[in-house]
């Protein structure tokens, strides 16, 4: 996804949901789901896992765990 004019509403939906989800769009068989880490109104990093799409189970589910995850980091990160 490269063309500005189909990235930016992926961009738009993937701000809205708070996360972003590759469900095997790259390689078959490979799900991955990312989370920003935010710092003062900034990205600063994602926290994201990776792994077959048959062991991830629920995208949804693992997105709200990782953002759990994320709001137990310290905020000196």
């Amino acid at each position: 996804m490269s063309v500005p004019y189909v990235l930016r509403p992926e961009l738009a939906r993937i701000r809205k949901q708070g996360y972003a989800l590759d469900a095997e769009e790259l390689i078959a068989g490979l799900t991955c789901v990312a989370v920003p880490v935010m710092s003062g109104g900034q990205v600063r990093g994602a926290l994201s896992v990776a792994g077959p799409a048959a062991r991830i189970g629920n995208p949804v589910a693992l997105a709200k765990i990782l953002k759990a995850a994320v709001k137990a980091l310290p905020a000196s990160l």
